[in-house]
């Protein structure tokens, strides 16, 4: 009880210092400017936990989202968190308030964990406080507030290694289960380079911990290491529900495994973050800075490889990973960047600064280990009166944790970083009274699709139940990034953002809105893609010169219709083979010869579809009956065979049926899906039933069945004797 009071006090202590200090009721200087260091929360975490939420209120699970891009899966978007067990807190309150509680756990839980740690490398109690206290009280993790998953995976991290140091010092099925929980963990908690990082360092700290064993038994640690090797394989299949999705959908994104690597133009991040100079500018004049928790830490933490103690050796250790990381947060001036972007998913880590979470953990943790090394070689001597080391100790304690807080004072709590506690004020939320959400929120309109350019608008269409067909992210499919692409700049492989049009490995942008081509050369794309409305200050001038303007003169943003939008739904009485290359099919779908609304483009093309040659069909007829996130039902009549295309994107998972019959699946127009029906009146149906997300369940069903039957299995040979 005692081994566990500095660490329970350290953990509550660091959350209630957040909550004090650190937010407020609201903050409406954020929610109104949105400055790039908090853009994410409002325009991406707060809008997705929203609307994931609210449908798994109504017991529904988000696995397809059809409001952004084409539509695209939603459940293997990592950063959604959706399977995180914590996030059910989302269920229970609104959504600021949730990611309140949400970060107000997770620091409690790092202070905790990285006060255990410590305390497994030789900390004694009050340097055990003092690392809980240092690592969760960072400007790293207070800051990672405004991006929830960063903050829950950090908070894992020490976790992680506390875990490994378990296993290795007396492996037993509880303590492999235990590694494998902590593990499933950080990676449902949604940012995989956390993941990755932690990865680094538990494999030293691990070959640490494995060597002081082989060192101190004489004989190979043959039962630690296979215990952790079962705890991180069962860590993986637990998170299988969410990693086998985010896999597939990683595989065909713009940032499958490697593709940052073979584009240098945005491998790294263009910040000051990444330059030494401004992160010694920093320290030296703040006192902290992303990485180092307080002047006072590197002082300590060198004190815990100096000076002798247990667990010396892994304490070095975890700082030489501490060290390495702070090198390869440097990119430009440091090789160890570019030799940790061989490794899977960190090859593809735009943001090298963050790696300085580890140099933050390894810091914190060894400053607490070094407290305790310099308190035991102070002489107990017979002049000491009762208590006085105790409080030299305390007081040492308290000049390092204030070192940390001075500097953090001075900015805390101010409007430029409260973290707002509770929603937003009313008059923020624009979507119930503004007339172009209105318009387009009429059934007539949302069987179309929506381009709207308008800042403070990202997830307008979760929000608003519109389908934005700009709004993409990192994780968006190659197949409509390629789409939206050529639409900007003509080129499928251009990064549209950019005016030069830098190539990108799978031709889709990076993330980020779209803007419409300046001349109307590539615009029956909107046709084809079924975009009726577009919305936003800065549209191209052939928008207002085609398009008819709908709403009062001199609404904001002004409101087009595109007269000739293709329905979202439509019958194709012909059928060609789609060419092989994506450039050449998106120029052949804007080709002022090529009839898109009659002829469709299949990949490949099926037998029954290349026969047919009808032309135009007066009694053809198409109707959606059902259209709900992963389920699409609809009704078409013709008196001739055709090809029903439905203008949503096409993904492994996407089941069709032809009256209650199962049927073949086809892509069409380079992005879409499309079922060859005969003439008659039919029902096609379209259900998103990932084989991923099965597989994973199945997977994590049986790591947690064999975890819980090895436990149940040792606890019952220890009863016995």
């Amino acid at each position: 009880m005692k081994r566990a009071a500095p660490i329970a006090v350290a953990g509550v202590a660091s959350a209630l210092l957040w909550l004090l200090v650190m937010t407020r009721p609201h903050n409406p200087t954020y929610e109104e400017s949105r400055p790039p260091a908090v853009y994410d929360f409002f325009s991406y975490y707060r809008p997705n936990a929203a609307w994931a939420f609210e449908r798994m209120r109504r017991g529904e699970l988000p696995l397809w989202n059809p409001y952004q891009g084409f539509g695209q899966p939603f459940l293997a978007t990592l950063q959604t968190g959706v399977l995180y067990p914590p996030n059910a807190l989302h269920l229970l309150l609104a959504t600021q308030p949730a990611f309140t509680g949400l970060a107000f756990l997770h620091l409690g839980l790092a202070a905790a964990f990285a006060a255990g740690l410590a305390r497994a490398l030789g900390a004694g109690s009050l340097g055990a406080g003092l690392a809980g206290l240092l690592y969760a009280g960072s400007l790293q993790l207070w800051g990672s507030a405004w991006t929830p998953p960063t903050l829950y995976t950090a908070a894992w991290a020490p976790g992680v290694l506390l875990a490994v140091e378990r296993a290795v010092e007396r492996p037993s099925a509880l303590r492999t289960a235990a590694l494998a929980g902590a593990l499933a963990m950080q990676a449902l908690a949604g940012w995989p380079y956390a993941v990755a990082m932690t990865g680094l360092a538990a494999s030293a700290t691990g070959a640490a911990a494995l060597a002081r064993r082989w060192l101190r038994f004489r004989r190979a640690p043959l039962g630690a290491a296979l215990a952790l090797a079962l705890g991180a394989s069962a860590g993986a299949l637990l998170a299988a529900p969410q990693l086998l999705p985010a896999y597939e959908l990683m595989a065909r994104s713009a940032r499958s495994l490697g593709t940052l690597e073979q584009d240098p133009a945005q491998a790294i991040g263009s910040i000051p973050a990444h330059e030494p100079a401004f992160f010694a500018r920093t320290l030296a004049s703040e006192g902290i800075s992303d990485g180092v928790p307080g002047l006072a830490a590197p002082l300590l933490a060198l004190a815990a490889v100096v000076l002798s103690g247990p667990g010396r050796g892994r304490a070095g250790a975890l700082l030489a990973v501490g060290l390495i990381a702070l090198a390869a947060s440097f990119p430009r001036h440091t090789p160890v960047y570019g030799w940790l972007r061989h490794l899977p998913v960190l090859g593809d880590f735009r943001f090298p600064f963050r790696y300085r979470l580890l140099t933050t953990l390894a810091l914190a943790v060894c400053a607490g280990v070094g407290f305790s090394r310099i308190g035991r070689a102070v002489p107990a001597g017979q002049g000491w009166p009762p208590g006085a080391r105790l409080a030299l100790a305390t007081g040492l304690a308290l000049a390092a944790v204030a070192v940390e807080a001075l500097p953090l004072a001075r900015v805390a709590g101010t409007a430029a970083t409260a973290f707002p506690r509770e929603e937003p004020a009313p008059s923020s939320a624009r979507l119930e009274h503004d007339e172009q959400i209105a318009a387009l929120r009429r059934p007539e309109a949302r069987a179309f699709r929506s381009y709207w350019r308008s800042f403070g608008d990202d997830k307008l269409g979760q929000r608003a139940g519109i389908r934005v067909t700009q709004d993409l992210e990192p994780l968006s499919l190659s197949t409509t990034g390629r789409f939206m692409s050529f639409l900007a700049t003509g080129d499928a492989g251009a990064d549209p953002r950019r005016p030069e049009g830098v190539r990108v490995t799978l031709g889709a942008p990076y993330s980020g809105s779209i803007a419409l081509p300046a001349a109307r050369g590539r615009a029956p794309l909107l046709d084809v893609a079924s975009v009726r409305y577009a919305a936003g200050e800065r549209l191209p001038a052939w928008i207002a010169r085609d398009w008819r303007l709908v709403g009062a003169v001199g609404s904001r943003p002004p409101l087009y219709e595109n007269p000739s939008a293709l329905p979202r739904a439509r019958r194709a009485a012909r059928a060609i083979a789609e060419p092989a290359d994506p450039q050449a099919a998106l120029e052949l779908l804007v080709d002022p010869a090529f009839d898109a609304g009659a002829v469709v483009l299949l990949d490949p093309l099926p037998r029954e579809a290349a026969s047919l040659a009808a032309g135009p069909d007066p009694s053809a007829e198409t109707r959606i009956e059902i259209d709900e996130p992963e389920r699409v039902a609809i009704r078409t009549r013709g008196a001739v065979p055709a090809v029903l295309v439905l203008a949503d994107a096409c993904f492994p998972g996407w089941e069709a049926t032809l009256d209650g019959s199962p049927a073949a699946l086809e892509v069409a127009d380079t992005a879409f899906r499309a079922v060859v029906v005969p003439g008659g009146e039919h029902v096609v149906e379209m259900r998103y039933r990932p084989r991923s997300l099965r597989v994973g369940v199945a997977l994590a069903l049986l790591a947690a069945s064999g975890l819980a039957l090895a436990v149940a299995r040792e606890r019952r040979r220890a009863r016995r004797g």
